[in-house]
């Protein structure tokens, strides 16, 4: 007699990383999405930001500037701070290969195997994780044969030093640069798992980051031409960030995208707790750390 699905073993989640690219657009905020192709084996045709399952090498990748830590009890890793860092370097690592933006400041990435740590040593680059801020999490149901613990973080690209901090969520202007984003070389963007994504694109400026804590203190242009990658992820856009719901994607992608917003537009971000973001048979579950 065959196992009902309640009988089966339950997958155990892979760790896997996000990252939320966000930029001022003419719309308002936008963010950095694609879509899955129709064969992918977890969520096909669905829009997602870029990211991905942690791999050997994103544990041993040395950063240029280190991840706020401010959350590290909300983000599920023990209090392991080694564990966190290889989670926010795997968002910098899959936003670089699914959209060929690349989040990084000059520094050592170390002995890191791998075409994209490869491609960092030819630049004398290293993820720059001070620009990256925890968001919060998401664990895929139950009964999916594939599934993902997944870390969400946020960046911002902007102009001067008013960039997206630990500590200080600062916004400073907009400008008139064209779509698209291709390369953040010397310090900004860069995440997909349980992503929303996005059509068509928003003229939008930004093109410098400033330092952030425990950063690489370095001002750098960022380099915004065609977006492009790996092919993993098709229609690559800045989508204005209230198109994200009225796309076809998942609950959580909608949800992070909406407490994205919330979190740029905070005074206080440290006050506000990080979600966890699950279900218990078919309700969504949604704790705040």
């Amino acid at each position: 007699m065959p196992k009902s699905r309640s009988q089966t073993p339950s997958v155990r989640p892979r760790d896997a990383a996000t990252l939320i690219v966000m930029r001022r657009a003419r719309r308002g905020l936008a963010c950095l999405m694609g879509r899955r192709r129709e064969d992918a084996r977890f969520l096909p045709g669905c829009f997602v930001f870029p990211g991905g399952a942690v791999e050997s090498a994103d544990r041993v990748a040395r950063p240029a500037s280190r991840l706020d830590l401010a959350h590290l009890g909300a983000m599920g890793v023990g209090g392991n701070a080694a564990v966190a860092t290889a989670l926010a370097t795997a968002a910098v690592r899959e936003t670089w290969e699914e959209t060929g933006v690349m989040i990084a400041a000059p520094g050592d990435v170390g002995p890191a195997p791998g075409a994209t740590f490869d491609e960092m040593r030819r630049r004398g680059v290293a993820p720059a994780l001070g620009r990256l801020v925890y968001l919060g999490r998401a664990i895929t149901p139950a009964g999916h044969p594939i599934r993902f613990h997944a870390r969400f973080f946020l960046t911002f690209v902007g102009h001067g030093r008013g960039g997206l901090h630990g500590d200080d969520f600062g916004v400073d202007g907009a400008g008139d640069g064209g779509s698209g984003g291709r390369e953040l070389d010397g310090g900004d963007p860069g995440g997909d798992s349980f992503g929303g994504g996005g059509l068509g694109s928003d003229d939008s400026g930004g093109d410098s980051f400033g330092g952030s804590p425990g950063g690489d203190g370095h001002d750098s242009c960022l380099d915004l031409g065609d977006l492009g990658g790996d092919g993993e992820l098709d229609r690559l856009s800045w989508v204005p960030l209230a198109d994200v719901a009225s796309l076809p994607t998942i609950d959580v992608t909608r949800f992070m995208a909406g407490f994205a917003g919330e979190i740029m537009d905070s005074v206080h971000p440290r006050s506000i707790g990080r979600p966890v973001f699950s279900m218990r048979g078919p309700h969504r579950l949604i704790r705040y750390l």
